[in-house]
């Protein structure tokens, strides 16, 4: 208990004085999409250490929230410590904002991460759509002909392209549900439907 109240002062002097920060003490802060999770790898210099460590998420880089914590006095005077947490749920098809808060530091640099789910061939974003959609395929669909449909049948657009990227401005489309298939030589054809929101 001791020990753990002179780390706990010390560290609150240090960054009384702006000596040090979160980020200073780290040699590395990185996170790798795995599988549908994100991995997080970090390393606190030798000599440093801290009173625990916080593990926040966020989705929009600004509200973050506690996904996990290393409880007790984390790094070390004597050698680098190593550190790894995952993340198991991850918000999907869209950017992860990931940032520790190390015990009497303060806040590390944010990391940000992109977890992308192909299970259908394609990635839509976003969805529900407002005035703009990407449709980006698993694989380049070199030369393709794609048309949009709406739940009655009519044809909204008839298109062609090249690649694996699609970009549609749906400004003027009205609220509902649209169905979509593209044709290609180079992929087997690949439907799916979106959803535009006023």
């Amino acid at each position: 208990m001791e020990l753990r109240f002179i780390v706990i002062c010390s560290l609150w002097i240090y960054t009384a004085l702006g000596i040090v920060n979160a980020q200073s003490v780290l040699n590395y802060f990185n996170a790798q999409a795995l599988n549908n999770q994100v991995v997080l790898n970090w390393e606190i210099q030798t000599g440093n250490t801290c009173d625990g460590i916080e593990i926040q998420h966020s989705t929009d880089g600004l509200l973050f929230s506690k996904i996990g914590e290393i409880a007790g006095v984390c790094g070390s005077k004597t050698e680098s410590i190593a550190y790894q947490f995952t993340h198991q749920q991850p918000q999907i098809n869209s950017l992860n904002y990931y940032r520790l808060v190390l015990g009497g530091f303060g806040n590390s640099e944010l990391e940000t991460v992109e977890v992308l789910d192909y299970r259908n061939g394609y990635i839509l974003r976003p969805n529900p759509i407002n005035d703009r959609v990407q449709l980006t395929i698993e694989k380049d669909l070199g030369n393709f002909n794609m048309q949009i449909l709406d739940l009655k049948g009519h044809i909204i657009l008839n298109s062609k392209g090249q690649g694996s990227e699609i970009q549609l401005n749906t400004y003027n489309w009205s609220p509902g549900v649209y169905l979509f298939n593209i044709q290609s030589t180079e992929a087997k054809r690949i439907s799916g439907r979106f959803i535009i929101c006023k």
